[in-house]
């Protein structure tokens, strides 16, 4: 055990932030809060290893020539703490995209891991069960067979993209299938929904279920002092499918309340979006925002937040809104619709809409209207302290800590 060192390495969509702008200037329109989620993840394991991650990232980037090169340039960087990173580099073809990358892949982590030693003690940790993420990690299980391979399933892929063509319907379907059985060589699995776990026909012994984790730094941004109307406010994918529309015609039947809502993200539904905007001046839509900062500060000076993840979603038995956390930190109340993928726990701490109809969408948030502002913001109080004491990066980590090191 003397000589043996400890490797750490994050197999996802972890990039400096630096070059995560250049990439949203080129067409990368993925969430920031992804981000930020894997890095909260990986801030708690730090801690609990003592030793720093290395990285290995791949994100889902548009098909040429939605994202401007055919072949995706390779880029690589270091750490203050020591580790190091890689950006994957592969042919960037619709359809066919995925193969190559997951080649890329394979290829970038034999490249970063050959430093190590044979006899180094190895985990690794892949964020999302993306074909070509998986790949890069059996093969650095290949390399090195002692490695312990982790899965963090934040999402099912069965569940995401449902609006695609004909064609890429059925590679999809190949895809999954080709995935499901790489999974069998992973050792450990981190599903974000209990329910994952009989739907994936895991071994409930190499699981520990966790909806992610909050980070315990105190946030910058304040309410602005300048009056204004109260605010709803959505931040997100903007789909049809996550309730925009029912939002959006929900808030249009709110008469006579001094009251604005704002929409930030790209999605299916912005035309729908727009339309409605230039009908209601009360609704703001920002389409995507890549400076995260504006993003933040708009949550912080609204007055209540909306999780529009619908009961009706096949997929929200299987999934827990990040952005859930991301809103109960702001201090705000947060609406919410109650599905299977949120634990019970945490309704206690969250106005719920009753039935996914315009009616009832609109009664609660008329009833967060009409709440004294003092039972309004001690709701939104209770909230925040309830995932930084319960849900931080400390305690959550120490789960997955728990699990795959044995402790």
């Amino acid at each position: 055990m003397a000589g043996k060192k400890q490797r750490l390495l994050w197999i996802g969509s972890v990039v400096p932030e630096d070059f995560y702008r250049k990439l949203c200037s080129m067409g990368y329109k993925n969430q920031q809060a992804s981000r930020i989620a894997q890095l909260n993840i990986v801030k708690g394991l730090e801690k609990h290893y003592g030793v720093p991650f290395d990285y290995l990232s791949g994100p889902a980037l548009p098909a040429y020539p939605k994202f401007p090169e055919l072949i995706i340039s390779p880029y690589n960087w270091k750490n203050e703490d020591g580790g190091q990173g890689s950006f994957a580099s592969y042919i960037n073809i619709e359809y066919i995209n995925r193969i190559f990358k997951g080649y890329a892949m394979e290829k970038a982590a034999k490249r970063l891991t050959s430093s190590y030693d044979r006899d180094d003690l190895i985990t690794v940790y892949v964020n999302s069960p993306h074909t070509p993420f998986i790949r890069a990690g059996i093969e650095v299980k290949r390399l090195f067979p002692q490695a312990k391979l982790v899965l963090i399933i934040p999402d099912l892929p069965q569940f995401m993209e449902t609006r695609v063509s004909p064609i890429k319907k059925i590679l999809k379907e190949f895809d999954i299938s080709y995935m499901m059985n790489l999974m069998k060589q992973f050792d450990y699995f981190i599903p974000y929904s209990k329910h994952m776990i009989s739907y994936l026909h895991l071994n409930e012994a190499k699981c520990a279920t966790m909806e992610g984790c909050v980070s315990d730094d105190v946030e910058q941004y304040k309410k602005s002092e300048a009056r204004k109307p109260f605010t709803f406010m959505y931040s997100g994918t903007a789909d049809i499918r996550f309730g925009l529309k029912l939002l959006v015609d929900a808030f249009e039947s709110i008469n006579g309340e001094d009251c604005s809502l704002i929409i930030t993200g790209k999605g299916d539904a912005a035309d729908y979006i727009k339309d409605a905007q230039k009908r209601d001046n009360r609704i703001n839509y920002y389409g995507f925002m890549d400076d995260y900062s504006k993003v933040k500060q708009l949550q912080a000076d609204a007055d209540v937040m909306m999780n529009m993840r619908l009961p009706s979603e096949e997929a929200s038995m299987y999934c827990f809104p990040s952005k859930l956390y991301e809103y109960m930190k702001t201090g705000n109340p947060v609406l919410s619709f109650k599905i299977g993928g949120i634990p019970d726990e945490y309704f206690k701490y969250l106005i719920t809409i009753k039935d996914e109809t315009v009616d009832a969408l609109k009664n609660a948030m008329l009833k967060a209207i009409k709440m004294p502002k003092e039972q309004r913001l001690v709701l939104g109080e209770r909230a925040k302290q309830f995932i930084m004491t319960e849900k931080n990066t400390d305690k959550q980590t120490k789960l997955i800590y728990d699990l795959v090191e044995g402790k």
